[in-house]
């Protein structure tokens, strides 16, 4: 089914098409699709043939669908937005003029989105791959993983804070046992699932989940070193971390 009051605004990447994939799989499909153009500064999705379809828990995931060819089997009505940036004017006239109230958002990466288009009169709900409050930022599956052994995702809407919104679903999940397939795999996966949980909760109920727990102001995590990185893979390996 198509949730009337529910758009997707996405860049044509790999986490993108995981959410489409686990909408269909799931019958939970948002009523449009404003997909923003790439541009050279932007972070395009993996070239093809670099990603292999996988095992969801929906069923198949295959990172390499695009965007367009999902919501033309969906069903879904898209189009392309004026321009790349999500910020720009263009496209905050065009989101504020969408018949759907409340957008999943999934831009490209390190993409804050600023207070005209968060005052739009829209809302924008967001997958944070990681458990709030207590990991906000970024890569923060990888430092939970090494701190207390676990992954999570969490779904907000969005505010002008950095993962400060409020919080309606967060599930923690097991550490995968391949860990370099986190970025574009695993974290994807475990995001989709958690919004998927929200959505059916909206439209069972036709109104949104109440704040599981308050968002509390925490230190926030910022992009792993590589080596650290290299560590939490080598872990889920089994492999003997190395030591200085």
């Amino acid at each position: 089914m198509q949730i009337s009051d529910v758009a997707l605004v996405c860049a044509d990447n790999v986490r993108a098409r995981c959410y489409v994939q686990a909408f269909m799989a799931r019958k939970l499909l948002p009523s449009f699709c404003l997909i923003l153009p790439a541009a050279e500064s932007g972070n395009p999705a993996p070239e093809r043939g670099l990603l292999s379809p996988v095992q969801a828990p929906w069923g198949g995931f295959d990172p390499e669908r695009g965007i367009r060819e999902l919501c033309a089997e969906a069903g879904i009505p898209c189009e392309f937005a004026p321009v790349h940036d999500i910020n720009a004017p263009e496209n905050v006239r065009r989101i504020a003029e969408l018949a759907q109230q409340v957008c999943v958002y999934a831009g490209f990466g390190g993409v804050m989105l600023r207070a005209n288009l968060l005052h739009c009169g829209k809302k924008f709900l967001h997958a944070h791959g990681g458990w709030l409050p207590d990991y906000k930022g970024s890569t923060t599956n990888y430092y939970s993983a090494l701190q207390e052994n676990f992954c999570a995702a969490s779904v907000m809407f969005l505010n002008e804070e950095i993962d400060r919104g409020a919080i309606l679903c967060r599930r923690r999940f097991a550490v995968p046992a391949d860990m370099s397939l986190m970025d574009y795999v695993h974290d994807n996966i475990f995001r989709a699932e958690v919004l998927c949980e929200v959505l059916a909760a909206h439209v069972e109920s036709k109104g949104w989940p109440e704040p599981v727990i308050e968002n509390t102001p925490t230190n926030p995590y910022f992009v792993m070193h590589p080596l650290l990185r290299h560590m939490a893979i080598l872990g889920s390996e089994g492999a003997d971390w190395p030591c200085a």
